[in-house]
Formats: C-alpha cells, structure tokens, sequence
C-alpha cells in the first residue's frame, strides 16, 4: 500500500490556505522502474520558460518544435508529456496553448490516447482548464480534483494513466496563491503509479 498526496492551493476557496488529499492504494511489490520530476509556474512569479520542466529518469524532455526562444523550451500553456512505463520510453511531447486558444486542444489529445497511456502535464505561463478537459481527467485518468478555470496565469501538475483505475497526482496553483511554482516527483513501475513527493511549491521569485 503506498500514499498518494493531491495539492490544491487555496486561492480556489479564497483562503489561500490549500488543501492535501491523501489516498492509500494497493501497488504490486517492487522498486519503481522509473521517475519523473515536474514543475509549473506562471508569469506572476516567472519569466522564464526553464522554470517549468518535465524530467523522465534524468532528461529533460521538452519540445523540440517552435521557432525564436520558444525553440527546446515550453511556450504558454499545458505541455503534454507521454510515456511508455514498460520500457521508460517518452513517445511524445507536446505543448497546447490553453491561454490563447482554450483547452478543447488538450482534451482532444487525451481523448486520442489510448489506455494504459501514462501522461504527465506541466505548465508555464497562463493556461485554461474546461469542463470538459477536466471530466477527461477525472473520468479516464484517475483525477479527484474539481477545478476549473478560465484563461488566467494558473500553474497546473497532473500525472496518471489512461483508464488505470488508479488516482492520479495532481496540483493547482492560482496566481494569487503565495507559492505559484509547483513541484512533484512521481515514481512508477510498469503501468503502476507506486509514489509521490512534493505537493506544495516553493516562493515565488523577488
């Protein structure tokens, strides 16, 4: 049995105090095969796209298409991470402007994955989150959260697996919230989600 820890700041509720969820899951014995650290954060607090990262068993693994600075570095938005637990490979990687062009674009990518798909979202920015992206999550990939919002500097951690009947880990963090860069580690094995650090998120930058 291991413990999963969900984060949610607490601008949500207008207290600013945040919220921890715990959930206790049954996980097959073993080490996990794999690792991935995440962070997210938002133009309140950072300017700089290094600030937001996905990194798979010690790689840094960002988009390669863009052009200017936007070129290996996450642009505005939610980037899509996707990756093969069994073999440690990352099939792909993606970033959705959910700011400009709202979050039907990050739903439809969930949508089309197929199940065991294990994903791994960050942010940098300002991003958006519907309805409707959010009851994909919840609905196919283990989420327990109910946030939504609209087009706003909000920093966003989510990791699960497609139809894994297993909760997800994830945070969020509004611009107003004291602490707009999150951080998570997540350990797996196989298609096994095994166990999280993190949850809160460091000051924001002077």
């Amino acid at each position: 049995r291991v413990l999963f820890r969900s984060f949610t700041g607490g601008a949500f509720n207008g207290n600013g105090a945040g919220t921890v969820t715990n959930v206790t899951i049954n996980v097959s014995q073993g080490v996990s095969t794999g690792n991935i650290v995440l962070q997210s954060s938002n133009y309140n607090h950072t300017t700089n796209p290094s600030d937001s990262y996905t990194i798979v068993n010690g790689i840094n693994r960002v988009p390669s298409g863009g052009g200017g600075s936007n070129i290996n570095r996450y642009s505005r938005g939610h980037n899509l991470v996707v990756i093969n637990p069994a073999s440690n490979d990352v099939i792909s990687v993606m970033t959705y402007d959910t700011y400009g062009s709202g979050s039907a674009i990050l739903t439809n990518a969930l949508n089309a994955l197929p199940s065991g798909s294990f994903v791994a979202i960050t942010s940098f920015d300002a991003t958006a989150l519907s309805q409707a992206t959010r009851d994909v999550l919840n609905n196919s990939y283990g989420g327990t959260l109910t946030n939504t919002w609209s087009a706003s500097r909000v920093s966003h951690i989510f990791v699960g697996v497609k139809n894994g009947n297993q909760p997800a880990v994830e945070i969020v963090n509004s611009a107003g919230y004291p602490s707009g860069i999150s951080t998570q580690t997540v350990y797996y094995k196989t298609t096994t989600l095994i166990t999280s650090t993190g949850g809160g998120g460091r000051g924001g930058n002077g």
